[in-house]
């Protein structure tokens, strides 16, 4: 993001090209993994729900801030509402690092196992 920000304000083109690669490869890695992850932390039978939850906010995520960019552009002019964008995403990245961090710091290992139900031996009748 500070590489994206660089770019209106230095007027290159390629720190802007650069700078959105390693956006998208972010996005990309959270759609590649975020599903995984996802799954592995509820039942069978809330996969559907789970997942559709996970890409509903995941596309809110994407298309909410362009929006909230573009009205801002139009009201204060674009270096400052891409530096507003930038200090929102960057602050915003920070609290969830430091979320992560405390939580991981205070769950044991066994904090998100679950015996498996989809995985148990079928009983099979032999009559």
């Amino acid at each position: 993001m500070i590489v994206i920000e660089a770019a209106p304000w230095t007027h290159s083109a390629p720190l802007f090209i650069v700078g959105t690669v390693f956006a998208g490869a972010a996005v990309g890695t959270l759609f590649r993994h975020g599903p995984n992850d996802t799954d592995a932390l509820c039942d069978p039978g809330n996969r559907a729900e789970l997942n559709a939850t996970y890409f509903l906010f995941l596309y809110s995520g994407l298309v909410v801030p362009d929006l909230l960019l573009g009205f801002a552009d139009q009201a204060v002019g674009t270096r400052v509402s891409s530096a507003m964008l930038a200090a929102l995403v960057v602050s915003t990245a920070l609290v969830g690092l430091a979320l992560g961090r405390r939580t991981e710091s205070t769950s044991t290992p066994d904090t998100f196992s679950r015996p498996s139900t989809h995985l148990t031996p079928v009983e099979e009748n032999h009559e």
